[in-house]
C-alpha cells in the first residue's frame, strides 16, 4: 500500500514540473515573438538583452561590474582614454566626480612633491600643503 502512495505522490509531483516547463515553453515562445518585433522596429535584440540584464543586477553590483570591466580593458589598451581621464571629464557636471577624482589625486602626491593638472580654467596644484598633510593647492 505504501508503494501506491508514494507512486501517486511522485506524479503528483512529475505532473506540476511537467506544467511548469510546458509554461516556460509558452513563455519562450512569446518572448521570441516580442524579441522579433522590436527588431522589426529597429531595436537591436542584443542591446535590450544587455539592459534587461543591468535592469535585473542590483545598481551596486552593476557600478562594481562596471568598474572591473573598465579597469581590465583600460589595461589592455581598450578604451581610447583611462576610467580616471574619463571621471575627469565629468568633473564639470558631477560635483560628485570631481570630489572623487579630487581625493584620488591626493593620495597619489609624492610625500616631497606636487602634482600639477590643467583642467580648463587653469591649472590645479596638488600637494603637501602642511608636512604629513596633502591636499590641493591653486
Amino acid at each position: 500500500m505504501a508503494k501506491n502512495v508514494a507512486g501517486e505522490d511522485l506524479r503528483r509531483f512529475i505532473d506540476r514540473i511537467e506544467d511548469r516547463r510546458a509554461a516556460k515553453k509558452e513563455i519562450a515562445e512569446e518572448e521570441k515573438l516580442i524579441f522579433a518585433e522590436l527588431k522589426a522596429a529597429g531595436f537591436s535584440p542584443a542591446r535590450v538583452r544587455d539592459v534587461l540584464k543591468i535592469r535585473a543586477t542590483k545598481p551596486a553590483d552593476y557600478a562594481e561590474a562596471e568598474a572591473m570591466l573598465d579597469m581590465y580593458r583600460s589595461a589592455l589598451g581598450m578604451l581610447a582614454e583611462t576610467p580616471l581621464f574619463r571621471h575627469v571629464g565629468l568633473m564639470s557636471v558631477d560635483i560628485t566626480a570631481r570630489e572623487s577624482v579630487i581625493e584620488a589625486f591626493k593620495a597619489l602626491v609624492p610625500a616631497n612633491g606636487d602634482i600639477t593638472i590643467n583642467m580648463g580654467a587653469g591649472p590645479s596644484v596638488f600637494g603637501v600643503t602642511k608636512p604629513g598633510q596633502r591636499g590641493q593647492r591653486m
